[in-house]
């Protein structure tokens, strides 16, 4: 006999919680199953078309004020904007062909491309005199 299996024969709160483990994880798996992921294109839609409004946005500020370096950062919001372009177009193409996954998946993919060049954007921003 095994060193384990004495150790559980000789415990008797050991056999209590062994059981009480084995009856919550029977309960668990009794569940029902649970709901299918919602897609992520849902959420793109929206949210890519709103950062390209703020995109178009931070281009005409930039445009009105006398920034040393605007022309950097107008261009980088200019493919900027055109990544969520084509992230929202991806994403509508998902939910019109009931979810695809591989629309989904390179519309996420550009988007986080894009909020990333949004992060470096603002950094130029910032560092402009």
């Amino acid at each position: 006999m095994s060193l384990i299996a004495k150790v559980i024969e000789n415990n008797s709160r050991f056999q209590f919680l062994a059981s009480w483990i084995f009856q919550y994880l029977v309960e668990k798996s009794n569940l029902p199953p649970k709901q299918p992921k919602k897609a992520l294109s849902s959420h793109i839609l929206p949210t890519a078309s709103t950062m390209i409004g703020v995109c178009v946005t931070v281009i005409t500020f930039l445009r009105t004020m006398n920034f040393h370096m605007k022309t950097y950062a107008d261009d980088i919001l200019g493919v900027d904007t055109l990544i969520f372009i084509t992230s929202c177009f991806l994403s509508y193409l998902s939910i019109r062909n009931n979810n695809n996954s591989n629309f989904e998946l390179i519309a996420d993919n550009l988007f986080l491309v894009g909020m990333f060049i949004m992060v470096v954007v603002g950094l130029l921003i910032l560092h402009l005199k």
